[in-house]
């Protein structure tokens, strides 16, 4: 056998790249593959699809609370749902009380219209965040690009949240909306927010299946754009998710 031969016959076969994913191919592996997606991002970080999509979700929960609920219900609702608001109202004259139902009603509306926005900064952070922490640990560099499809894939779940949100105001009633939990996939549902403590009530509402779903796909896509494994992404994040849930938690049962 000649030199080439015996070199050819000597060296391994390197890794078969694996098949470029298309826009589409990536949203749907985020559900039934999510690896192939996240592995993707290592070749071309996107994230704007993703975010088109939810802010589009965001928009239309907007528009159908909007229409079955009623901004001005919602603001009446946060009101009587903060002993510190209900006693600013009670001290308020009946002309100007109707104007800050006004005031706190167009607040949230703005805010729910807002939310592509706030969901774009808030993902911004995360991700500046999330990359310098995975960054001290993996062992090739995430870049800013990655961690922000990373952060945006693993976001989509919320379009089935929005989906049984606005299911659940057209097939059932629209009085028994709660803004506090407007779905309703979370151990506080089990609670009576009059009753619970509030360090109970959000600690119970941090077990949420959409959360936890969340982690998991954050946890193997930092795995797979840093090469680190999934057992250090999952506990990173799950110690991260419960220290902010603690925190939220101890705060509210302090000072609201």
């Amino acid at each position: 056998m000649d030199a080439s031969g015996m070199s050819s016959a000597a060296t391994p076969p390197g890794p078969t790249p694996e098949t470029p994913l298309s826009e589409g191919g990536r949203l749907v592996n985020t559900f039934i593959d999510p690896a192939k997606t996240f592995a993707d991002l290592r070749r071309k970080p996107r994230w704007f699809v993703p975010w088109l999509l939810l802010a589009v979700a965001q928009v239309i929960v907007a528009l159908v609370i909007g229409q079955r609920v009623g901004f001005e219900r919602l603001g009446r609702i946060a009101i009587e749902n903060s002993p510190s608001a209900t006693k600013q109202m009670e001290q308020l004259p009946p002309a100007d009380r109707a104007q800050r139902v006004t005031m706190i009603s167009k607040s949230i509306q703005y805010t729910f219209y807002a939310s592509p926005v706030l969901l774009l900064l808030i993902a911004l952070i995360i991700a500046a965040v999330l990359m310098g922490i995975f960054n001290f640990m993996a062992p090739e560099k995430i870049s800013f690009g990655a961690s922000m499809g990373v952060v945006m894939y693993s976001f989509l779940p919320t379009l089935i949240s929005a989906g049984i949100l606005v299911l659940s105001l057209y097939l059932g009633d629209p009085e028994g909306f709660n803004l506090d939990n407007p779905t309703a996939t979370n151990l506080a549902a089990l609670l009576d927010p009059a009753t619970a403590s509030k360090f109970v009530y959000i600690m119970a509402k941090g077990v949420d299946l959409f959360n936890i779903w969340i982690i998991l796909l954050m946890g193997i896509g930092y795995a797979a754009v840093g090469r680190l494994r999934r057992q250090t992404t999952w506990a990173t994040l799950s110690g991260l998710y419960i220290l902010i849930k603690l925190v939220s938690a101890v705060w509210a049962q302090l000072f609201s």
